[in-house]
């Protein structure tokens, strides 16, 4: 086995490091409140996902997000 290169058994997965670092407190887009989100994709608390608006998924739904 000389001469051979050794990588070890696989590229290391950074999946659950990437997902950690994206989980944190986000300002809900709906009432602006503060809540943990599991990641970019979860803008909306639960409370506000509880709202009848949300759950028919009425075009009007309000957002009160602050750029």
């Amino acid at each position: 086995m000389a001469g051979r290169l050794n990588l070890g058994s696989g590229v290391p997965d950074s999946s659950g490091h990437h997902r950690q670092q994206q989980q944190g407190e986000r300002r809900c887009l709906s009432c602006s409140r503060p809540f943990a989100s599991t990641g970019p994709g979860n803008r909306v608390c639960r409370k506000c996902k509880h709202q009848d608006a949300w759950k028919s998924g009425v075009v009007d739904f309000a957002v009160h997000a602050a750029f």
